[in-house]
């Protein structure tokens, strides 16, 4: 019987099954010295059945193990997670750490977490950022800044969860582990970028499908993660941003700094409990809906970009700019309108037409 393919499909989340898979294949390629890189559960599965009969029979030490697995990650996170995944699939057959093994784990993955560099976002350098993006980029970046939701969450948006007529506008975020779903709340400014995106999507939805990409219609963004990391790192080197830090030799500007900013501004404005929960970090039940909405009101302006004399010429040149596209849109469909009722005439008088 399957011992890997019916742990995994007890997961409905792919990028849960993906990441237990690059665990175990990490893990049994460093004890035994196979090359299993792309390997498929189906071939990974002879190799745990005879990791947990080693373990049985007392051939393998799960703790020393564990702590081979941690030396060889790069972050505590991923460490963290390959280590649950390997527990949990032994868990499910009877094999478990003893409390002395389990606290050497844990204090293996408990080894200080690597420096970050001081750098932060602040509104200018969004902004010099922005000058460097696209039209699907800048609006990317204007969620991301004004909702504090990660960057996954942010790329993984569908149509159907936005709601951009609402006061704040705002859109659901799910949870892929658990089915819960939140609701993270948007400026207007991030509203105003993402109509403006939503003129020229059809371009980017056609762009992407032409590379191979998401042919998913219903995603607002067709991008995935590593795909908008290029881009960042793009921008960044293009705005000059992307020196690196001296603690790790790289920038400490990531996309994910997007949400350390969020943190920052709200923090002036709000309780830490409460931007805690507009981040999704905590829990909302504390607060009702209409608490949470009423505090996002009270901060979106320590969360707008667009209070600089370049962010209002930049805020000025996106208002004309949608009224121009609208104005071309209505434009095209007259003439589409007068095109259509000229056809008409020649499809019913022939001779006229000639």
């Amino acid at each position: 019987m399957p011992i890997l393919g019916n742990f995994l499909d007890q997961y409905r989340a792919k990028s849960t099954r993906s990441m237990y898979m690059s665990a175990w294949v990490k893990f049994l390629s460093l004890l035994y010295g196979a090359r299993l890189k792309g390997a498929s559960p189906e071939t990974l599965d002879p190799w745990v059945a005879k990791y947990v009969n080693d373990l049985r029979n007392g051939r393998r030490d799960l703790a020393a193990d564990l702590e081979a697995l941690d030396g060889s990650c790069r972050s505590r996170k991923t460490s963290l997670g390959y280590q649950s995944a390997i527990r949990s699939l032994l868990a499910r057959e009877g094999l478990s750490l003893p409390p002395e093994g389990a606290r050497r784990a844990t204090r293996s993955a408990r080894q200080p977490a690597p420096p970050v560099d001081g750098e932060a976002l602040t509104p200018d350098r969004i902004l010099r950022l922005m000058e460097h993006l696209d039209t699907r980029g800048r609006a990317i970046l204007f969620v991301l800044v004004s909702s504090g939701a990660r960057p996954g969450e942010v790329l993984s948006l569908r149509l159907g969860d936005l709601d951009l007529d609402a006061r704040p506008a705002r859109f659901r975020v799910r949870d892929e582990r658990t089915g819960a779903v939140r609701i993270a709340f948007l400026s207007r400014e991030a509203v105003g970028a993402i109509r403006v995106y939503l003129i020229v999507r059809d371009r980017f939805l056609a762009s992407a499908l032409s590379r191979g990409g998401t042919g998913d219609t219903g995603r607002l963004f067709p991008l995935g993660t590593r795909a908008f990391g290029e881009v960042w790192a793009r921008a960044l080197a293009k705005a000059r941003l992307d020196r690196p830090g001296a603690a790790t030799g790289r920038s400490g500007l990531t996309p994910r700094s997007s949400r350390r900013f969020f943190a920052a501004q709200m923090g002036m404005v709000l309780p830490e409990p409460v931007v805690r929960a507009l981040m999704g970090r905590t829990p909302c039940y504390p607060y009702t809906g209409e608490e949470l909405e009423q505090a996002y009101l009270q901060g979106e302006r320590a969360v707008t970009l667009h209070t600089s004399r370049r962010g209002e010429r930049v805020s000025r040149k996106i208002a004309d700019l949608e009224r121009l596209v609208g104005a071309l849109q209505e434009r095209v469909g007259e003439q589409e309108r007068e095109l259509g009722e000229l056809r008409k005439v020649v499809g019913e008088n022939p001779e006229r037409g000639r």
